[in-house]
């Protein structure tokens, strides 16, 4: 079936009521849906761009169509190992997830470690995705008081390592290395922090 209207003609599709739902713009040759959504009902299928080639790139594209966008809730869980450990508080955080990128964000707020062994690493588990396995993900603390930071370290750093749910928080030094942070390092019921955190999955 070949539609062509007169030059600088919109072809229109009307609902029952009456109402334009698509619009075509033979002039411009875009398309306009102008009520609901466009809906792509297969997995895995999405926006192809370019054509399926390589961009404009000085490296290698290894894909080109957007295949998903998803945003919500997650509820992330403060413990003292990655699986298996103990659990302190839960909290809810948001997260927004575009093809193979996630950025979520959250805040603790008078931290529950009741339960948790001192001397272990601080993790927060429960990530909506799990990371990618060549991937980290790293972020921004934008609070941490209570936290206990140690003398001599300078800023703190969420961060996510390849193939997990977690974070954990590593606390660094300009030019040298880091230290993660343990649950003795974070006040009981009185520490917050406000963290977001970019990865792949």
């Amino acid at each position: 079936l070949v539609i062509q209207p007169t030059s600088s003609k919109e072809i229109i599709l009307n609902d029952q009521a009456g109402t334009a739902s698509l619009t075509v713009d033979t002039s411009s040759q875009n398309v306009s849906i102008n009520n609901g959504n466009l809906v792509i009902p297969t997995a895995d299928k999405g926006i192809s761009f370019t054509g399926g080639t390589d961009p404009d790139t000085t490296g290698s594209a290894t894909g080109n169509a957007l295949t998903d966008y998803e945003e919500g809730t997650f509820s992330a869980t403060v413990a003292d190992a990655s699986s298996g450990g103990n659990e302190g508080g839960a909290y809810s955080g948001y997260y927004t997830k575009t093809g193979r990128l996630v950025t979520i964000s959250f805040g603790f707020f008078n931290i529950d470690t009741v339960g948790l062994t001192s001397g272990n690493d601080l993790y927060f588990t429960g990530l909506p995705f799990p990371s990618g396995a060549m991937t980290h993900g790293q972020g921004h603390v934008g609070s941490c008081a209570g936290c206990g930071i140690g003398s001599g370290w300078d800023w703190v750093s969420p961060v996510v390592s390849p193939s997990t749910s977690v974070i954990r928080l590593a606390e660094c030094v300009s030019g040298s290395g880091f230290d993660w942070i343990e649950v003795g390092e974070v006040t009981n019921n009185s520490a917050d922090m406000m963290v977001s955190v970019t990865y792949f999955v």
